[in-house]
Parts: structure tokens; sequence; C-alpha cells
């Protein structure tokens, strides 16, 4: 195994699994027990953002504060976006996870496309104006419907689909 010091994030790519794990461990020494499962390239991007974080420094408050305004803004406009963590965890502390909230159905025009790659096939669904929806040339009532066609088991069209947003009762809508 190469001397950790010495890898700079351009070698990443490089290591070996065991010597991407090792700098895990090194940088993230409180996150978990241990490194992620075997995703080489999961690896790499955080292991490189820590290195270059610590080497150039990382985003600054205005910075933070800027994107954390546009995931406000988008927000509002129903897309849906984690805030930025941008105060460091305690030793032991859980990282945060978004809260989950009842979700409301998204209002879609009579057009608009939906269109779903799912196990390599592309699924494209019509939105009609009578709240029906067209898929492979038949009209259905739900989303849902057509999901369970795609998937053969029972989803919630709107979440599959992408066209949920949070409620106005949590405030981020």
């Amino acid at each position: 195994m190469r001397d950790l010091d010495a890898i700079q994030p351009s070698d990443l790519p490089n290591c070996s699994l065991n010597e991407l794990h090792a700098l895990w461990r090194k940088y993230f020494p409180r996150q978990r027990t241990k490194p992620p499962p075997k995703v080489k390239q999961v690896l790499i991007r955080e292991i490189a953002w820590t290195m270059q974080e610590r080497q150039f420094g990382g985003l600054d408050a205005e910075t933070k504060r800027l994107l954390n305004a546009a995931i406000r803004a988008a927000e509002r406009e129903g897309i849906a976006m984690r805030k930025l963590n941008t105060e460091p965890r305690r030793r032991g502390e859980k990282r945060a996870r978004p809260q989950s909230s009842p979700k409301s159905r998204a209002k879609l025009q009579a057009g608009t496309k939906l269109i779903r790659r799912w196990h390599g096939r592309t699924h494209e669904v019509v939105v009609l104006a009578d709240s029906h929806f067209e898929y492979r040339g038949k009209v259905y009532s739900s989303l849902s419907e057509i999901a369970r066609l795609i998937t053969g088991t029972q989803w919630s069209g709107p979440r599959f689909f992408g066209v949920t947003q949070r409620s106005k009762r949590d405030g981020s809508a």
C-alpha cells in the first residue's frame, strides 16, 4: 500500500479499494465505523472533495448562504432539494435526514410529458386535459395505474414519475 499522505486527488481513480478505504478512515474518522459499500466512484468523489477542501478551503459563508437561498427559491417553485448542512456535526451525532412529510399532488398542465427510465427502457406519459394520462396509446385515470403496469408492483404514480411536492404545511413549498 502506498503512503496515504502522498496520494493526491488525481491519483484516486488508480487507488485500490483497500487504499480508498484507508483514506476514508483517515479523512472521515468520526462519520462511520466502516467506509460505504464497494462503490468506488462514491468513495473517490467524497475523498477528493475532502482533500481539496482541506488543501484549498471549503465553501465560504457567502457561497453557502447563496446556495441555501437558491435552494429555498427552488423549493418555493416546487422543486425538492436538500439544504446544505453548513454546521459541522458533533462527535457521535448522526447526519440529519430530510423530514418526510405528506405530499400534495403536483398540478400538471395538459400536454406535459413525463418521462421515466426503468430497467433500461424509457416510458413516456402525456398528461391530458381531464386529469387523465395517456401511455402507449391508452388512457388511464391515474399515474399509479401506469406505474404498476411498468414495474409490476404497487407504486405511488406521482412519486414514480417524480412529480410530488412538499406540502405547504411544512413550509417548504
